[in-house]
């Protein structure tokens, strides 16, 4: 058992499971699975807008947030939106996933960060 899945939280998340959103050559409804994890979520510091490469958005308006679960970002090749996820009462989009990998103590995990976006939740 990980140490994210021992001491995390729940989160909600949205995933795009449609991804060439086509249907007869007529654009598909979206269809979102939702998925509950266990994850450690962490506020942005300002400095590490610039450390991570980000650009210009809001350290306020960030998250970080770490899990055994590969979070997914936008694939404009597959037409695949980036997973939103709920926390806090807002939803954040995915937009950087990277994967850590510390043999010692099994504490491999993924590192996810998103941004505050103004989407209706899923329901």
């Amino acid at each position: 058992m990980s140490l994210i899945t021992r001491f995390g939280q729940k989160i909600k998340v949205y995933r795009d499971i449609n991804p060439e959103k086509t249907l007869k050559g007529k654009k598909a409804p979206d269809q979102v699975e939702t998925l509950e994890i266990m994850a450690s979520v962490q506020p942005f510091q300002p400095r590490e807008i610039v450390e991570e490469e980000i650009g210009s958005e809001r350290a306020s308006d960030a998250i970080k947030i770490y899990s055994d679960i590969q979070l997914k970002i936008i694939d404009e090749n597959k037409r695949m939106n980036a997973d939103l996820v709920e926390y806090d009462g807002e939803m954040y989009e995915v937009r950087k996933v990277d994967k850590w990998q510390k043999n010692m103590m099994n504490l491999n995990h993924f590192k996810a960060i998103a941004f505050k976006v103004n989407k209706v939740l899923p329901r």
